[in-house]
């Protein structure tokens, strides 16, 4: 008999689905979902925001009368935390447990960025989007720098880097220079004409303090790398400077957490995010890190893995549901996957 797995990758604005059937026609099939398991989602929506991630599953499953087979799901949310972790597991007993004619027999879920180090067995994860998240792991121990939302944290985030680029074009503006960030902004934000109450008008909006203004001031960053990759000195030195924040976040938590004799025979560590999908602030990270691990005789032994979501890493747990999973079990409390068995 075969057994479906299902991957859920929900990260701070979207939401990316992956179904697995090994050995059958079925094969793999994967949806985009608008909605998303965010940090800043009250939990009142969370069973209503579930059942709309699996809207589609759901409907798949009737129009193609899938056979009631066994069936394990894994999510991999940004919401997911230490404080949240009790409510996840009712949340999703009570969201899943009717779904796809019953046949879910275990769901499970960990942060995001905990999916990537468990995932894939890494000694490390960091991720760089929205926000931003770095973990290590020795042994069962699982240590954390960042990841704590912009105001505190959110070392080199797309949030950051959107809101220098902000700060600049205002500049721009004030001195009525024409610049490529000033032409990106208008673009990004859709300003019709070239007027400057437009773009005040633009300013004031994203500074309006609600659950959308980390996402709004974060969706300039792709512009703003992108920029930077064709050359802009502006937008190279906001990249640059963002990347090596998000550098000291990583060399910190690594000269902490593990020994110069483990330093010097490697580390793994997998990077995930859309500002490590742009070479250029990809290229500034990972020099930096290596300038900062390296010690006054050799390079640090870092191998990158890097990976454009975490759908992989969320569906390889998703096929460790069937089997023994104390050793997930065994994780530090604060990254510990919570595992619901029906």
């Amino acid at each position: 008999m075969s057994t479906v797995f299902i991957a859920v990758d929900s990260g701070g604005t979207r939401t990316n689905v992956e179904v697995r059937v090994p050995g059958d026609d079925f094969g793999v099939r994967r949806f985009e979902v608008p909605a998303s398991l965010s940090g800043v989602l009250p939990q009142s929506e969370y069973v209503a925001t579930i059942r709309q991630i699996f809207a589609p599953i759901e409907s798949y499953w009737h129009e193609h009368e899938v056979a009631d087979v066994p069936v394990y799901v894994f999510f991999g949310a940004a919401g997911f935390a230490s404080p949240t972790r009790e409510f996840f597991s009712e949340t999703l007993r009570e969201a899943l447990s009717p779904s796809l004619n019953g046949n879910i027999k275990a769901v499970g879920a960990c942060n995001d960025t905990t999916a990537l180090l468990l995932g894939y067995e890494a000694d490390g994860a960091i991720v760089a989007g929205t926000g931003s998240n770095v973990l290590v792991r020795t042994d069962t121990q699982v240590h954390q720098a960042g990841g704590h939302d912009w105001v505190a944290t959110d070392y080199g985030a797309g949030f950051w880097v959107g809101l220098h680029a902000v700060r600049q074009v205002a500049r721009d503006l004030e001195a009525a220079e024409s610049t490529v960030l000033l032409n990106r902004f208008r673009e990004v934000y859709g300003i019709f004409g070239n007027q400057e109450g437009e773009y005040i008008a633009r300013f004031r909006a994203l500074a309006v303090s609600d659950s959308y203004l980390k996402a709004d001031i974060a969706r300039f960053a792709a512009a703003v790398c992108s920029a930077a990759e064709l050359g802009d000195l502006a937008a190279q030195n906001i990249v640059k400077s963002e990347a090596e924040d998000l550098a000291d976040s990583v060399a910190r938590i690594v000269r902490r957490r593990f020994t110069p004799e483990q330093l010097e025979a490697g580390l793994t560590l997998v990077q995930c995010g859309s500002l490590l999908a742009n070479d250029f602030y990809r290229s500034a990270f990972e020099g930096q890190v290596r300038m900062r691990l390296a010690s006054g005789r050799e390079e640090a032994g870092i191998t990158w893995l890097r990976t454009k979501n975490g759908i992989e890493s969320v569906m390889n747990l998703a096929q460790r549901l069937p089997t023994d999973t104390t050793d997930l079990m065994q994780i530090s409390t604060g990254h510990r996957p919570a595992i619901v068995r029906f």
